[in-house]
């Protein structure tokens, strides 16, 4: 049993190598210098975000980095509930990336109002 555990352990890797196959996202909290090397990581601060709101926005931005198809689809397929449990309580996430995420955001939302307002006008 010991064997097996190091085994899968000895694979856990915080920076994947350009054509290794990714099995698995594992979300963590960690101090910013433990993570600093970490290939997808987004950098929290003491703050009033409730852990859900925060989860749900830092996968989003891990989500909208990802530059593999296969990266992004671990990331959409961590549980929110998983990433709350690795928070610790009263965290926001950075100004910087949660301006960033707002404007993504609204980007969409516009992308999306003018596809409506085409196949309105297309009937």
């Amino acid at each position: 049993r010991s064997s097996d555990l190091a085994g899968f352990l000895e694979r856990l890797t915080a920076c994947p190598r350009p054509g290794e196959a990714l099995e698995y996202a594992v979300p963590v909290c960690a101090p910013s210098a433990a993570a600093r090397n970490y290939a997808y990581c987004v950098k929290l601060q003491p703050g009033t975000t409730k852990k859900g709101k925060a989860a749900r926005d830092a996968l989003e931005i891990l989500a909208r980095r990802c530059d593999d198809a296969a990266a992004r689809d671990l990331v959409r397929g961590v549980d929110a509930n998983e990433a709350i449990l690795a928070l610790v309580g009263g965290t926001k996430i950075t100004n910087t990336e949660q301006n960033k995420l707002k404007k993504d955001r609204q980007v969409d939302e516009k992308h999306a109002r003018r596809l409506k307002k085409r196949e309105g006008s297309e009937k």
